[in-house]
């Protein structure tokens, strides 16, 4: 049994409240779920860049993330992450929505990078 991965479901793109948008998923153990991501700001290869970044950076740090929708900040500052916790050599991962706002006050902290 593969423990974790986050992947594109599916590449072809859909209109969602007129935002284009592909399927991703996350499987965490013997949890799953699908998520929309927004193209509009970011694209599949930016996912999967800041995916690939943020798994490389658990491995050496105690802290990371991966996000797994970012809207435009200017039309709609939300951003649905998972945060990735290293405590004893476990990795510990928990589903966060922010507003950009909030993100980078987080960011500002040091508590995701």
């Amino acid at each position: 049994m593969k423990l974790f991965s986050i992947k594109i479901l599916d590449p072809k793109v859909l209109f969602i409240d007129n935002i284009p948008c592909c399927i991703g998923e996350i499987n965490i153990g013997k949890f799953q779920e699908t998520f929309e991501m927004p193209l509009e700001y970011w694209t599949i290869k930016d996912y999967e860049k800041q995916w690939a970044d943020g798994i490389e950076r658990i491995k050496k740090n105690t802290q990371s993330c991966l996000i797994a929708a970012i809207q435009d900040p200017k039309k709609s500052p939300l951003v649905n992450l998972w945060t990735m916790y290293k405590i004893n050599n476990k990795i510990f991962i928990q589903n966060h929505l922010f507003f950009v706002k909030d993100l980078l006050k987080c960011l500002k902290t040091k508590c995701l990078t």
